[in-house]
């Protein structure tokens, strides 16, 4: 009888134990889930100090040129009379924007920044460190930092840190400040790039090899696909490279009918004028 008793009360006790484990499981993951909301940018060391060289500082919405239609590094062939090369200059411009993705809060102590879930805010400006890594400053809160302390700006980057030195402005550049004592909440950088209509295009035709003369025709066209310049450009046979208006070309095999060559780089073109 007592054995008896005893595997009943564990047979008892037995389906409580089974039902506690989801429970478990699932306090668990509720841990889990609240210790990866609690996530707090990362604070990394400036790799600035003092006053900050103009070269390194660029206006936050970036305007260039790029060129489409080849990339540095790539091997090209063509036949005497074809294109060996065709690219087209395209205006670009880069728009940075930070979107809150918890709520930040970001301080000196007299300068600060708080900024709610789902806020979304233009930077002022980016900086560049010596390793090419960009950074991109966004201004103090005027409203909650300090009268001495509204001109300071924190550097946020793309990995999601930020620098623990903000900075304020100073004529035509950027001083290194104050230490930031108060990282919490998280945010993503996004680069928009909008494109515009190609400003113009140019080819590279291979025009072969005779009497130890290399021959190439540049052609360049207009926006609207017109062709605006023309020029022949002649180098001695056996050449191991040529630079070219617009490309740079490292050649490997060349001969009366045919090239191979590596673009080594395509330097920008004035679109209008001579080439």
């Amino acid at each position: 009888m007592r054995k008896s008793t005893i595997q009943h009360q564990a047979a008892k006790f037995l389906p409580l134990q089974l039902m506690a484990t989801p429970a478990l499981v699932g306090a668990t993951l509720a841990l889990c889930s609240m210790a990866a909301s609690a996530a707090n940018v990362i604070l990394t060391n400036s790799p600035f100090s003092g006053m900050l060289a103009t070269a390194s500082i660029q206006p936050a919405t970036h305007r260039g040129i790029n060129v489409e239609g080849a990339t540095v590094g790539i091997n090209r062939t063509a036949t005497a009379g074809d294109n060996l090369l065709e690219v087209h200059y395209i205006p670009t411009t880069q728009l940075p924007s930070v979107l809150i993705t918890q709520d930040l809060s970001l301080s000196t102590g007299d300068a600060t920044l708080n900024l709610k879930t789902g806020d979304k805010v233009i930077p002022g400006a980016r900086i560049r460190d010596v390793s090419g890594k960009t950074y991109f400053l966004v201004k103090t809160d005027p409203q909650t930092s300090s009268f001495l302390k509204k001109d300071r700006y924190f550097a946020l980057a793309e990995d999601g840190s930020v620098l623990n030195r903000t900075f304020s402005t100073l004529s035509d550049t950027y001083l290194t400040r104050e230490e930031v004592t108060v990282a919490k909440g998280s945010f993503t950088l996004n680069l928009a790039k909008k494109t515009d209509a190609p400003l113009c295009g140019l080819s590279v035709v291979y025009l072969g090899q005779s009497e130890g003369t290399l021959k190439f025709k540049l052609i360049r066209s207009d926006a609207n696909g017109a062709v605006n310049a023309e020029l022949v450009r002649s180098f001695a046979a056996g050449v191991k490279a040529v630079a070219l208006p617009g490309a740079q070309l490292g050649i490997s095999k060349a001969d009366a009918k045919a090239i191979r060559a590596r673009v080594d780089g395509l330097p920008l073109i004035n679109c209008n004028g001579e080439l």
